[in-house]
């Protein structure tokens, strides 16, 4: 059965390996329950009811990833999009969290649609390479910068906008302590300290809130650490299927959000994510799982269809859409050729979900923040450093699209101004030829969706 499902001995893999690579990866990438819980618990929703759609959902797509397409990738709710539809979407644009959910059920409509077909790989090929490398870079600077605003560490003033939060809240010092911490085991010299470096950064912060709070120090907000497990599935219904109901008016959420010309630019973006950062990890992982063909394409359909199947189902069950997770990568390094691995990921997630009063406390912000800032500074790297910046073109698109994100709170903002900038002078450079015209639609879109929004305003 193993071997019918999985062919084993045709990639040379060992049971005992893929199944113990499964669990080094679900342990390096299992902080995104408690963190997902967290931001969205920040709009209102319910931490328990999120955690458990969130561990439903990586559950459910890293075995359908596994069985169908036998690949090595985990999935899970992605960093960045929680982020970006919390706080951009959510708290800065005034949707309902249903109406926002709303949003990632159409663009997961559009995603999947897109990867039935060749429309997926055209936009992809007709990416530059810099384009997408500035994009991860502005994803990580924005998850990074939303990981020290909700947890306060940075906080908003009248006279600078941003400013350092004061040191003498324990809550501030507890954020910083933890990215300190979470910083100082990437830079022990030992891989696989590296790899669980942010699981191994949270424990040791929820250690230390908890010890200090025995000493006297109020951290506000900081949730009673409850071991009554009751219900494991409690709070559930607060957040599945939602996104079918209606609003106080009795307008369905699935029309309320289509009256607003914004929307139409959220899902498009929402959508490019998805294409850029699920295909980007896909493929880095099954290189070095040996599953690309000569032109480094991913060999057969079956893995863009499995992370497609997710970005359908996550908003109806409860979470933002999942993404390939790059931690799969550590798997891959420990041995990992098959499907088994991600099926191994799926059924701890799944397991997980009765253990939700263990990770009370990791849904406190200043607990989780390192997560954030951690994930979003390894994507800040690894992406900038692809980036040609000898080309000045290219520097300036990079440098706008990514402090756009940061300062305008919105993915879709910098990417719209940055993909414009660069159409502008590519024509300057007399080198607008190069420019695939797929990437000119894509502009011309965000320039349509920029002026229709002011219009709109202004009536």
């Amino acid at each position: 059965m193993l071997e019918q499902l999985f062919q084993l001995k045709k990639r040379k893999a060992s049971f005992v390996t893929e199944v113990l690579s499964g669990v080094i990866v679900f342990f390096s990438m299992i902080y995104i329950l408690p963190v997902n819980a967290s931001i969205f618990a920040s709009i209102g929703m319910n931490p328990q009811g999120v955690f458990i759609a969130t561990a439903l959902v990586a559950g459910l797509i890293s075995i359908v990833m596994g069985v169908y397409a036998n690949y090595p990738v985990a999935l899970a709710s992605g960093m960045g999009m929680n982020a970006y539809v919390a706080y951009t979407v959510i708290g800065g644009l005034g949707y309902a969290w249903q109406e926002a959910f709303a949003l990632l059920f159409v663009s997961g409509i559009f995603f999947f649609l897109m990867s039935l077909t060749s429309l997926r790989r055209t936009i992809i090929n007709a990416i530059p390479l810099d384009i997408k490398a500035i994009l991860g870079a502005g994803l990580g600077a924005f998850i990074a910068f939303v990981g020290l605003r909700n947890a306060n560490v940075i906080v908003g003033t009248e006279s600078t906008l941003v400013t350092l939060a004061s040191l003498s809240s324990p809550a501030v010092l507890l954020a910083l302590a933890g990215i300190f911490i979470a910083f100082l085991f990437f830079s022990i010299p030992n891989a696989r300290i590296n790899q669980l470096a942010i699981l191994l950064a949270m424990i040791v912060t929820a250690f230390l809130a908890i010890l200090l709070t025995q000493l006297g120090v109020n951290f506000e907000g900081l949730p009673n650490l409850n071991l009554n497990f009751g219900n494991p599935f409690e709070g559930y219904a607060d957040v599945a299927f939602q996104i079918f109901g209606s609003n106080e008016q009795g307008t369905p959420y699935l029309l309320a959000v289509l009256v607003r010309p914004e929307t139409y630019a959220i899902i498009f973006s929402l959508t490019m994510v998805n294409v850029f950062d699920t295909t980007a990890t896909l493929v880095a992982i099954g290189k070095g799982a040996g599953l690309l063909n000569e032109k480094q394409e991913l060999i057969g359909n079956e893995a863009i269809i499995a992370d497609a199947v997710g970005a359908l189902i996550c908003a109806p069950l409860g979470t933002s859409t999942v993404t390939s997770y790059a931690e799969s990568t550590i798997g891959v390094q420990s041995g990992a050729k098959t499907g088994l691995t991600a099926v191994t990921v799926g059924l701890l997630f799944i397991l997980s979900i009765f253990l939700f009063p263990i990770f009370t406390i990791f849904t406190y912000a200043p607990v989780t923040a390192m997560a954030l800032v951690s994930v979003g500074a390894l994507m800040f790297m690894n992406n900038l450093k692809e980036i040609r910046w000898n080309d000045i073109t290219i520097a300036f698109t990079a440098f706008v699209t990514i402090i756009f994100m940061i300062l305008t709170y919105s993915i879709t903002s910098g990417l719209g101004i940055g993909i414009l900038l660069y159409i502008v002078m590519m024509f300057g450079s007399k080198r607008l030829k190069q420019v695939n015209p797929v990437l000119l639609g894509i502009g011309l879109l965000f320039l349509i969706s920029f002026l229709v929004s002011e219009i709109v305003a202004l009536l």
